[in-house]
């Protein structure tokens, strides 16, 4: 074929992104193919905010609820746990929409 392609792996925990470049025989420069736009991002942070918002305050929520003094200790203890599970669950959910939006927006 007139061009190559080679991709630079990333590895990040288990999840594999693959950053792909176009580079022609004939130039010396390589063209990214990544389609990521301050735009895109934009519209990516506020859906991610309007889907996790809720659930980021009602895990700080249960947390703050885990420190007052009328509840049980089991039950301040099942406030602290549920709180600190949704709200890992919601930067988990963060974390992976990232990566997915980074790599599907590379073109090949």
């Amino acid at each position: 074929p007139p061009e190559d392609y080679f991709g630079i792996v990333e590895a990040v925990g288990w999840i594999i992104i693959s950053i792909w470049w176009k580079c022609p025989r004939d130039k010396v420069e390589c063209d990214n193919k990544a389609d990521l736009t301050i735009a895109g991002w934009v519209i990516f942070g506020i859906l991610m905010a309007s889907h996790l918002l809720r659930d980021l305050v009602n895990g700080s929520k249960m947390i703050v609820l885990c420190a007052e003094h009328g509840y049980s200790l089991p039950s301040r203890l099942r406030f602290f746990l549920g709180g600190l599970f949704l709200n890992t669950v919601t930067a988990f959910t963060l974390f992976s929409s990232t990566i997915y939006n980074k790599a599907i927006a590379t073109s090949y």
